[in-house]
């Protein structure tokens, strides 16, 4: 956690990045510091070191409370502190009224995490927490009744009046001796649990435990806060060492329902009230007793279980909640913490209260307790918390989930202390199970009530002894240093007078520049006012000029709307609901106006009509418009039902007869945002614009599609035209357009879609295979240093092609060579040339002219850097109208016979709507989107200009801009049209790269190939990409670093081999089995519900949950380690992000790590891991291992073969019959798992036809390959208790398993006889030296049955 030597305070802590990122909630101040709740990074970072603390504290309880009266009370968690939210520090707060205590505990846990490397989390020491006073025990007294005295042994339950449900009822406890309620507890009963088929009331164990006000203390007064220093001196007695020692695992539990472990009388009692409860009889004054204590917990649970006197009191847990429906408490929530939730609590004292949880932990030991209980905050937004309110419930306010019950706080104030329901009710379930197995109960409060008074005695006397020796060290100490003591004090004194003269003048000295600075923001901000005047003032000035324009316009307008009237009145009775109006599709900006009235329509009646609304509604809900046949018999009369028809297409009777059930819906959607600047031009935030009415089927065969405003007739200039619609009728030439496309991207786009550049692609420019075309001089050339050029993505077709080859290349580059052979060249590159002309541009790169196609040590480098070709090209041409290259540019050409129709309708007075397709919808049904190379041509490129169903886009990093659209601005930011576009998906690069590969993966092999063997070639300017970000080589399509995640992939269908190259292939290299690109004819993806539980955090599943050493074949039959340094790829092993891969091995060669930088678990010590027998036919002796450090992708290109060691079991497979709600893709069935006793022991999906060829009953050999956390219900829906443990309880108890088969060598027959006679006569295993194994599967086993099955640890050769 922090640096080997360093003194943890705020002064020399590392500067926290983004503090503002993870402060939450305000809370008291801490002496001179303010304190926030931690979220975000810190929170993270917190959640991981916690453990350790814990445990550390946990083992040195003797030490914390030597030489104490009472034994401590010790509180820890996590904060951010600081003097403001610019300087904060994630701080872990240790809090008790014991100063000694914890100062000594700072002093053991900085003891622990100084060998750690967190060096940014601070260590502090407070007498207060910072949610507000020591929490306390929450009992309370009410004199109400006199009580008859309880029996010995016995605690009693009362309450004041018959209830009507028990959750959230202030109950009276009755104890022995006790005779009136004046002195009696009173407490919460939180609601009623079914536990061994009774029914108990639940409340806390303190409220019956004698002496127990006593364990806390209240600290009153002012707060004592230090941060840690390194001065304090060690005395020595406690244990810094745990690595004998393992805190109890915690456990995500899945929702528990009270009914799932109660009879059925139980049951009955918890889902309904029972007949008869109405009945219940009051006393009318009396005291009403419901029961008695039955148990309690013996640990920091705080539980208590009420056995009721009257079954009529087993009543539902209901929780009123004024001005709605009863909440009923009837289930458990889920372990998993919820962060920052909202819920209500319901207490005894004010009923329901809402409140809010905290998602950072908090750690709490009360005195006479040696374990440190997880609590959650539960702040109250709506109330305060009162003496008496322990055992409340707080559930969730929707579903009713318990979250847990009040154990602590202070009365009076917002914040209590809940310790999770999952917890309690584990506890209390195991107990029960314990008694039916012959165990033992918890122990009884009046043992308890015994035990701590003996306890007392026994601290009592020991303080004594304490006190006397502590006063004759004294004497002695007085005697022996003498005078010097008193010159020490006097040096002593002198010093803290020098210091607190020398704080004073510090104070004053920031109060001095306090003030000034004030008085410097008050002149300012007169300034910025007297601006803001003038500007309103300019502003209302041009805003009259416009309202005279327009209301010249405006009679205009009605002088030529007589048809728009006709049409309007023309709307159909589904059509008027949207009430179109000019106010719904543009958004005003009234931000700078903050005293404007409520909300009112700005334009005349007579232009917005009657039946509009000034009411948006946008957003709100969906518009049913009607059936497509009903849609089409009302297009001829209505205006917005033409549209919807016109945006189909060519829809004949035949379509009508097949699809007219189909339902269209409308919707309004939010589209373009305005970016606001500051006075430097740096974009500060964004303003919504516009709005569109998306119209959708309910079916996938229509294509969906907007309805947009056009600008032109918008008769209103106080609206901008900005994301409003354009008429092409009015629209120039293209190439005009796309010049101003380009300006404004380079003009407000800089920091995103700038230069790249760099020494890499400086490299790539003066290497002799990388050439581009002069469009001026009509001829191949090197590219001229510091120059820009644009690329050309297109498909070739099925059309002859021109290309470049050995035999023309030399013609291509003398001056006008391309051009006398341009009658040859497809019409797209003869387009790009002429636009890249008209732009202004030189250069173009065109993978068919500057790739000689015949040469391999042409194509193979160009290969090898097609991200730097394409992330580096100043703009991209993307030609996807037609089939191929012959189609060319046809938004530029319109004399080709392609006529782009513009529809619009006059929908309402001054409404005038066109039907706009966003580009995606074009582009996914493009030929050009379905080739495999222009994935990634089009994702890491800068900018592109598509040209698809003859219009043209233009598509950047950060917007995304049309013909049809006005979008051109300099102040234009995201709109629609940018939803979907691959370039969204770059951000993940930075923030978690594999994330992003496994996205690249599915797409990329949905697409097609020209030739099967160029699954890699296409994919590996991505590759590269990624590569960089996760700084490790890719090894045949799978990065390094997350190499064991990377395995885990899954086919959409049943896919088949992928043939390996061939002669005529530049790429003649053998596809494996255990990667994705050794597959075709389906695409390939990651399941999030198969590897989610471990992407969630790949760091800590990858070092913790893996442990196989892999290495790889190289080109000679020597082995490499699949992931050796990261220094392969020049990374920084100390970056840390949420998607790190291995940490590699430690500096020194530390024997308890492995390769990957893994500890090496207990059951591994002794194997082989690194140590190989197994041979390959052409390399028939053991295999050296080649160093780690040699370049991975260089040397296997012949050698495809993965060898390792790992667990091995046979199995048996059989038909999984239970129906699922998402069954396996075509070809694909699920197969259920069996040991050799027959029992179910994990799932996995198959080619059917694989294993229907199968025999019957026949073990098949499985490999255990990483760690799994567990089934998902689609996998396995019964648990069948094959491990000992509940179901919500069980985690990383299986194993990712591959289904291998071996694989047979072809030989003659007397090869395979002689063979059997030299097995049989060495015993060997049968053809052990000369067998591969190849992935037949992936699926999920339980490790038990690795163990039942007579599993072995083994060595394999997988291709």
């Amino acid at each position: 956690m922090f640096a080997p030597g360093t003194s943890r305070t705020v002064a020399n802590a590392p500067r926290w990045l983004n503090p503002p990122g993870s402060i939450g909630e305000r809370y008291q101040s801490l002496g001179n510091f303010r304190c926030w709740e931690a979220k975000g990074r810190a929170r993270e970072d917190f959640l991981r070191v916690y453990k350790d603390i814990k445990l550390i504290l946990e083992l040195n309880n003797d030490y914390l409370n030597r030489g104490e009266r009472v034994p401590c009370h010790l509180m820890f968690s996590m904060y951010m502190i600081g003097r403001s939210e610019a300087d904060a520090l994630p701080t872990i707060l240790f809090t008790s009224n014991n100063k000694r205590a914890r100062r000594k505990a700072v002093k053991l846990i900085r003891k622990h995490i100084k060998q750690t490397d967190f060096p940014y989390i601070v260590l502090a020491e407070s007498s207060h927490p910072p949610q507000g006073p020591q929490a306390l025990q929450l009992l309370g007294s009410d004199p109400v009744y006199d009580l008859p005295p309880a029996a010995a042994g016995q605690n009693i339950v009362y309450v004041s009046d018959p209830p009507s449900s028990l959750c959230g009822v202030s109950i009276f406890i009755g104890r022995p001796g006790i005779k009136s309620l004046s002195t009696a507890r009173k407490a919460t009963m939180g609601g009623i649990i079914p536990v061994g088929g009774e029914c108990y009331g639940l409340t806390v164990a303190h409220a019956f435990t004698m002496g127990f006000e006593k364990l806390i203390e209240s600290t009153e007064g002012k707060i004592d806060f230090a941060f840690d220093s390194d001065s304090d001196s060690d005395d020595g007695g406690f244990i810094l060492d745990i690595d004998g020692y393992s805190p109890e695992p915690e456990v995500d539990r899945a929702l528990v329902k009270f009914g799932d472990l109660a009879t059925s009388e139980g049951e009955r009692y918890l889902t309904r009230p029972d007949p008869d409860s109405q009945s219940f009889e009051s006393y009318h004054g009396a005291p009403i007793k419901i029961g008695t204590v039955q148990r309690s917990s013996g640990n920091s649970l705080d539980w208590a279980l009420v056995t009721m006197v009257d079954n009529r009191l087993k009543l539902r847990n209901e929780i009123s909640v004024p001005g709605r429906a009863p909440i009923y408490a009837d289930r458990i929530a889920a372990g998993t913490k919820p962060l920052d939730t909202e819920a209500l609590a319901a207490t005894g004292s004010r009923g329901a209260i809402k409140c809010c949880i905290s998602g950072t932990p908090v750690f709490m030991k009360t005195p006479y307790n040696d374990k440190y209980q997880e609590v959650w905050v539960v702040r109250l937004l709506e109330g305060k918390i009162s003496a008496g309110d322990c055992g409340s419930w707080v559930v969730n306010p929707d579903t009713g989930d318990i979250y847990g019950h009040i154990v602590a706080g202070h009365a009076e104030s917002e914040i209590a202390y809940i310790i999770p329901a999952c917890q309690w009710y584990d506890d209390i379930v195991r107990r029960f199970a314990s008694d039916k197995a012959g165990g033992s109960s918890s122990m009884p409060i009046e043992d308890r009530a015994r035990k701590y008074k003996a306890g007392e005695d026994r601290v009592k006397e020991e303080r004594a002894r304490v006190e006397m020796a502590r006063e004759e060290m004294a004497r002695e100490y007085r005697v022996r240093e003498g005078r010097a003591g008193d010159e020490r004090d006097d040096r002593i004194r002198e010093e803290r007078a020098r210091e607190a003269r020398a704080t004073e003048d510090r104070i004053q000295e920031e109060r001095a520049g306090e003030g000034r600075a004030r008085e410097d923001r008050i002149q300012e901000g007169r300034g910025r006012e007297e601006r803001v005047r003038e500007d309103r003032a300019r502003e209302d000035g041009t805003r009259e000029d416009r309202a005279r324009e327009g209301r010249a316009k405006e009679g205009r307008t009605r002088e030529e709307v007589p048809r728009a009237t006709m049409q309007s009145q023309g709307q159909c009775e589904a059509c008027k609901t949207l009430q179109l109006s000019l106010e719904k599709f543009v958004i005003q900006d009234r931000s700078s106006d903050e005293n404007q009235p409520a909300y009112q329509p700005s334009l005349p009646r007579a232009v917005l009509g009657e039946a509009s609304s000034s009411s948006l509604g946008p957003g709100s809900g969906r518009y049913t418009l009607g059936k497509l046949r009903d849609i089409k018999e009302k297009s001829r009369s209505c205006p917005v039902c033409s549209l919807i028809m016109k945006s189909l297409g060519d829809v004949d009777n035949t379509v009508v007869s097949k699809y007219g059930k189909a339902k269209c819906y409308a919707n309004w959607h939010t589209d373009g945002r305005q970016l606001i600047r500051d006075s430097n031009g740096q974009v500060t935030s964004t303003r919504a614009c516009t709005r569109r009415i998306f119209v959708h089927w309910d079916n996938n065969i229509f294509q969906n599609a907007y309805l947009v405003l056009l600008a032109q007739d918008a008769p209103h200039r106080e609206f901008q035209d900005l994301f409003l619609g354009r008429d092409l009728s009015d629209l120039g030439p293209r190439q005009s357009l796309v010049k101003s496309w380009l300006g404004i991207c380079q003009k407000s786009h800089g920091h995103v879609c700038g230069e790249e550049g760099g020494l890499e692609f400086d490299d790539i420019v003066t290497r002799h295979f990388f050439g581009v075309i002069d469009v001026d001089e009509m001829r191949l050339v090197q590219l001229p240093t510091q120059q820009r050029y644009v690329a050309l993505s297109y498909t070739w077709g099925d059309e002859p092609r021109y290309t470049s080859t050995r035999a023309n290349i030399q013609k291509h580059r003398i001056p006008r060579g391309i051009e006398s052979v341009s009658s040859r060249l497809p019409r797209v590159i003869q387009d790009a040339i002429d636009l890249v002309r008209s732009l202004g541009e030189r250069y173009l790169w065109v993978d068919s002219l500057c790739i000689v196609q015949d040469a391999e040590n042409s194509w193979k480098p160009h290969v090898g850097v097609m991200d730097l070709v394409y992330g580096n090209a100043y703009l991209t041409i993307c030609a996807a109208d037609g089939t191929g290259a012959g189609a060319g540019l046809v938004a530029l050409k319109r004399d080709r016979g392609v006529l782009v129709e513009q529809h619009t309708e006059v929908c309402s007075p001054g409404i005038r709507l066109m039907v706009s397709c966003p580009a995606e919808s074009y582009i996914k049904r493009s030929k050009w989107n379905q080739r495999a190379w222009t994935f990634q041509e089009r994702l890491l490129s800068k900018r592109c200009l598509i040209f698809v169903g003859g219009r043209v886009y233009f598509q950047c990093r950060a917007a995304a801009m049309s013909e049809d659209t006005i979008s051109d601005r300099y102040d234009a930011g995201w709109s629609i049209d940018h939803s979907h576009a691959p370039s969204q998906m770059l951000p993940q690069l930075e923030s978690d790269p594999f994330r992003l590969y496994i996205a690249c993966v599915e797409q990329y092999t949905s697409r097609i190939l020209g030739r099967d063997t160029e699954i890699l070639a296409a994919f590996q300017g991505v590759s590269n990409t990624i590569s960089k970000a996760l700084q490790a080589p890719p090894l045949l399509g799978l990065p390094t670093s997350h190499f064991d995640l990377a395995l885990l992939w899954e086919p959409q269908d049943a896919p088949k081999r992928r043939p390996p190259g061939c002669v005529k292939d530049f790429d003649k290299r053998k596809f494996p089995s255990w990667s994705w690109c050794g597959w075709m004819g389906t695409p390939m993806f990651y399941s999030k519900s198969t590897i989610e539980s471990c992407v969630a955090d790949s760091y800590v599943w990858l070092m913790e949950h893996t442990w196989i050493n892999w290495y790889i074949r190289d080109g000679q039959g020597s082995l490499i380690p699949v992931y050796g340094a990261a220094a392969q790829m020049g990374g920084d092993e100390g970056k840390r992000t949420r998607g790190k891969g291995y940490d590699g091995a430690p500096p020194g060669g530390d024997a308890s790590y492995d390769g990957y930088g893994r500890a090496i678990r207990k059951e591994l010590i002794g194997l082989k891991r690194s140590e190989f027998s197994r041979t390959l036919p052409d390399y028939p002796f053991p295999p050296p291992i080649a160093p780690a450090s040699l370049p991975i992708q260089e040397n296997i290109s012949d050698l495809p073969f993965l060898q390792f060691w790992t667990f091995s079991a046979f199995l048996r497979i059989t038909p999984c019959i239970q129906p699922t709600s998402s069954p396996p893709g075509k070809g694909l069935c699920r197969y259920d798992i069996t040991d050799h006793a027959g029992d179910w022991c994990g799932t996995i999906v198959l080619d059917q036809s694989w294993a229907v060829s199968q025999p019957v009953a026949k073990p098949h050999e499985f490999v255990a390959i990483s760690e799994a956390k567990n089934f998902t219900p689609e996998e396995n829906d019964v648990w069948t208790y094959y491990v000992e443990k509940e179901r919500g309880l069980s985690e990383w108890d299986l194993y990712y398993v591959l289904l291998v088969e071996e694989v047979e060598e072809t030989r003659g027959e007397e090869e395979e006889e002689e063979e059997e006679e030299e097995e049989e006569e060495h015993e060997e295993e049968p053809g052990k030296k000369n067998k591969t194994a190849r992935r037949v599967g992936l699926g999920k086993v339980f490790k038990q049955a690795f163990s039942n099955s007579g599993g072995k640890w083994k060595e394999f050769i997988l291709e």
